[in-house]
């Protein structure tokens, strides 16, 4: 049974209190976790864009998708050429939709009006009677987040204290954009909302907090989580948050320079404040050139069944083609296990042999550390040039792995030939070679 996000305190409570308990300087560990290893389905894309003339002929974008026991529901952006607008879609398995003959099912405010240019990026859970949905609408100027109620997913009521979240005050960090809202309910009283909010230069991700969804106070420390470097380097926006066992997992969005997108992964233990990043960053990648994802794959949405995920993310090819794919991953993966979570501390330090060796495209790299410190991980080429890099400042004793898939800080894929990885921890250095065959 996949679990609809509803609106309900959780039947095991978590152990999770909205604090800052000082400040927190450190990564995910290097081995590869499962929600991270996705294959995307073969059939892609799973929706697409409708006939010339419609309403969603130009592009579909930030689907979001719950699960009722029997029936897939997505609610999806979607573009004329003009403006976006939300739409509604059923399935019976996630891959095969049905457009609701409705659509789009929210629609553009009154001429003037904040959301008057634009309406998408919605978020929807469900309290047992009402679907609650946020979403973000444009102005023309700025993005600001609104909430909408329906007693049955397509008949919506915006509210009418809209928008519900602002922008910051000029010169803040969220003063010209505050967009793709995330929400989730922790206990009996607080909502939690994850937001992008921008200067107008780089989106970030910050928190607010609510007593009934409506009336929100940001979070005093934002952003909680800050952009990156190469594949993130612009701009980041949460996508999709899940409470699992007592661990809150973000999938994100990030964009590079080149405004070319792809998804991220972090965790949070302490109510979603402080946020680790998954160190193979990025875990869902653009495909080939030519292929439908070419210049994104920006999850949008993830359900967990107990035994797999599954995502729903955005891409286009360029051109005004975008559509909407499926990705599947696995609970668990047995060799990501940490010598040091079982008990046992390593003796010794140890690079070991990546496997598969020739390998294409991806390949794993396996390490052991015998004390905590901080752990750097890069591959070179044959000429000593920096081809990837992976870094954790501070990493418990125990055995990793980390999963190259050929590509270089910005997704690009290098070239075939003979590179060298060289594993730095404390006064430890070592380096051995590896061939990958295109």
């Amino acid at each position: 049974m996949r679990p609809t996000q509803s609106i309900h305190k959780p039947s095991s409570p978590p152990a999770l209190a909205l604090a800052l308990l000082g400040f927190i300087l450190a990564l995910a560990p290097a081995g590869i976790v499962a929600q991270t290893v996705w294959t995307k389905y073969e059939g892609n894309p799973v929706l697409e864009v409708g006939p010339t003339g419609s309403w969603d002929d130009n592009y579909l974008i930030e689907p979001y998708v719950l699960f009722d026991d029997t029936t897939y529901h997505m609610w999806y952006g979607g573009e004329d050429g003009s403006s976006n607008r939300i739409g509604h879609a059923t399935s019976p398995d996630g891959v095969d939709w049905t457009k609701d003959s409705l659509n789009p099912v929210l629609g553009l405010g009154p001429s003037g009006s904040w959301e008057d240019n634009e309406v998408t990026a919605s978020w929807v859970l469900y309290d047992g009677t009402t679907y609650h949905m946020w979403y973000h609408g444009h102005d023309g100027t700025s993005f600001r987040i609104g909430h909408a109620t329906s007693l049955d997913g397509v008949d919506w009521t915006k509210d009418s204290l809209n928008p519900v979240l602002g922008l910051g005050p000029s010169g803040s960090w969220d003063d010209r954009h505050v967009e793709t809202p995330v929400v989730l309910m922790l206990d009996d009283t607080t909502f939690f909302m994850w937001y992008g909010g921008s200067d107008g230069n780089n989106t970030r991700i910050g928190l607010a907090t609510s007593s009934d969804g409506v009336v929100w106070e940001k979070w005093g420390t934002n952003p909680v989580m800050d952009r990156g470097t190469g594949w993130e380097g612009r701009s980041i926006f949460p996508e999709a948050v899940l409470l699992i066992d007592d661990t809150l997992r973000m999938w994100y969005l990030g964009l590079n320079s080149a405004f070319v997108g792809r998804s991220g992964y972090a965790t949070s233990s302490d109510g979603g404040v402080v946020w680790d990043k998954y160190a193979g960053n990025p875990v869902l990648d653009v495909g080939e050139a030519g292929a439908w994802d070419n210049v994104a794959a920006a999850v949008g949405a993830v359900l967990f069944d107990g035994t797999t995920y599954e995502m729903w993310y955005d891409s286009w090819d360029g051109g005004n083609n975008g559509s909407i794919g499926y990705a599947t991953a696995p609970d668990s993966i047995p060799s990501t296990v940490s010598i040091a979570a079982a008990g046992v501390v390593p003796e010794k330090y140890v690079l070991s042999q990546n496997y598969p060796n020739p390998f294409n495209p991806g390949t794993v790299i396996e390490y052991t550390l015998p004390q905590a410190g901080p752990v750097t991980l890069v591959v070179l080429d044959l000429l000593g040039r920096e081809v990837r890099r992976w870094q954790v400042p501070h990493q418990a004793a125990g055995t990793y792995t980390v999963q190259w898939d050929g590509s270089d800080g910005d997704g690009n894929p290098v070239a075939t030939g003979m590179y060298l990885y060289q594993l730095e921890a404390g006064r430890f250095s070592e380096a051995k070679k590896m061939v990958l065959i295109r």
